[in-house]
Parts: structure tokens; C-alpha cells; sequence
């Protein structure tokens, strides 16, 4: 593998770091890699590389969010979150292990299992020995794409295993949204008619932003089908009122606590059911 193929490797592991701190990082390290003298490249290669990942976790899991979780047990001396935690925060953050393993149906053990595991790898050759020491041409370049297949497999591991769980929770969490927005009164809706009734309500999509230690975070869009009724119940039944059916898309931010994210409630600041065009067709009328 020529200098060519390294900077190769460097561009595919540089998409996956966001940290400007440790992009600088990876790139000191492959530059470690071009002294041809150095006999601790590999090491100080594999040392960096251990760290670059060891810090995104961090940032992916920050100890007061970890240590904030219903899950977290608490050690009784040097009480920090372990590396199966970070990871079990990475991927689901509050929400109860029980709950990601029994209602949305992932198992985290293996996906923790197999990081330490990866993990053990790049500790074998950061810790310096006669086996480690002084390694030099096609064993260098072998364990270099080793070890940096190994970074980016951790980084996907996690990634993979946070999209299925949060794919899991959108899917049950359609009816739960139906019910936040037809439980409450929609002030758009309720200014348009003396009485209006949601009919049916369909959504098109949840996406799931963010979930820490206390809230899960999500935006939600679809259409609601509505009833205007105009008049009173009596003047309905005196046929002085009248009824007219509309469609209105609807769109924003919901959130619920991890403790039950099932209960959706959506976002007042953002959340809004869009009845411009209803005004828009009165005009075109007038």
C-alpha cells in the first residue's frame, strides 16, 4: 500500500470524524505513518486511532447525560460510564434497556460484545512489546487497513444499531402521534368553523432527531381530514347550518420523556396544521 492508498483510507475515515480537534488528530496520525524510521508508527498509529474513537463516543455519550439514565449503575468507587454503557447510551440513550429489548425487539448485547471485541484489537497493538515493536513493511501496511477498517466498522456498528432502533420506535409510534393531535383542541382548526371534527388523520412521516436522557425528539408530517360545521347543534337540526369537509396538511416537532415514548406530545411552538390554502380558495371565491 503506497502513500497513495493511506491517504485513501485517511478520506474514508475523515467522513465519519466531525470534531475539527480530531480531524486534526487523524490526519497527525497518518503523517506518523510516512516516517519510514519510526519504529513506534504502528503503535502511535493505533494508539490515536483508539483515542480519535474513544473521544467520539464521549461525544456521542457525555457522562452527566449517561450517568442521568433509569439504567445507569452507579459504581461504588471511580463512578464513570464504562464502554458498554457509552455505547448503550449512543444508541438508545434513557430509554429503558428492557424497553429496546423486549418491545422494540434489538439486542444491544451484541452489538457491545462485538465493539469490545474491536476494541481489544487496537489495544494489542498500542501496548508496546517484542511483538509490537519495530514492525516494518507489508506487516505495517496489512495492520494499518486493519486497524483502520476496524474504525470505521466501530463507527457503523453504532450508527447501524441507533437507525434500527429509532426505525423501531417510528413504527409504533404512528398511532401515539394520531392521538397527541386529535386530543387536543388545533386553535387553526377551531377558528375556521363554530365546530370541527377530525375525521381521519394520516401520517406521512416521523423522524426520530434525538434521544438523551430524559427526552426523545422528533418532527412528524401528514394530513388530517376535517369537518367544518357551521351553526349550532340546533341549527343543524333546523337545517340553518351547514357542513363542509377540507384536507389540511400538517407538520412539526413533537417530544416525549424515555420513560414512555408513547406519550407524544407535540410542540406548540412548531407544530401547526396548515389551513392557508383554505383561505387562499375564500379569496379566489370573493
Amino acid at each position: 500500500m503506497n502513500q497513495t492508498e493511506f491517504e485513501g483510507l485517511k478520506a474514508q475515515m475523515g467522513t465519519i470524524i466531525t470534531d475539527p480537534f480530531l480531524k486534526q488528530l487523524l490526519t497527525a496520525a497518518f503523517a506518523n505513518l510516512y516516517e519510514s524510521d519510526n519504529v513506534l508508527r504502528l503503535n502511535n498509529f493505533a494508539y490515536v486511532i483508539r483515542q480519535i474513537f474513544m473521544d467520539q463516543l464521549k461525544n456521542l455519550a457525555p457522562d452527566d447525560k449517561v450517568k442521568g439514565c433509569s439504567w445507569y449503575v452507579p459504581k461504588p468507587k471511580g463512578d464513570y460510564p464504562t464502554v458498554v454503557a457509552q455505547i448503550k447510551y449512543a444508541v438508545h440513550g434513557g430509554i429503558p434497556e428492557k424497553y429496546v429489548a423486549d418491545t422494540l425487539k434489538v439486542d444491544t448485547k451484541e452489538l457491545c460484545d462485538n465493539i469490545k471485541a474491536r476494541i481489544d484489537k487496537l489495544n494489542k497493538l498500542t501496548h508496546i512489546n517484542p511483538k509490537s515493536f519495530g514492525i516494518s513493511g507489508a506487516k505495517v501496511v496489512s495492520d494499518v487497513k486493519e486497524i483502520a477498517e476496524t474504525f470505521i466498522a466501530l463507527n457503523e456498528a453504532i450508527r447501524d444499531t441507533r437507525e434500527e432502533i429509532y426505525d423501531e420506535i417510528v413504527d409504533i409510534l404512528f398511532e401515539a402521534a394520531i392521538d397527541s393531535l386529535t386530543s387536543s383542541t388545533r386553535q387553526e382548526l377551531d377558528c375556521l368553523a363554530t365546530h370541527y371534527f377530525i375525521e381521519d388523520c394520516s401520517i406521512d412521516e416521523i423522524k426520530i432527531l434525538s434521544i438523551d436522557n430524559e427526552t426523545m425528539l422528533g418532527k412528524l408530517s401528514g394530513s388530517t381530514e376535517v369537518k367544518l360545521q357551521y351553526g349550532s347543534a340546533s341549527d343543524m337540526r333546523e337545517d340553518n347550518g351547514a357542513v363542509i369537509n377540507e384536507s389540511f396538511p400538517f407538520y412539526g416537532d413533537f417530544s416525549a420523556p424515555v420513560s414512555d415514548i408513547l406519550k407524544v406530545e407535540l410542540d406548540d411552538d412548531t407544530f401547526e396544521v396548515y389551513t392557508d390554502e383554505f383561505y387562499d380558495d375564500i379569496k379566489f371565491q370573493e
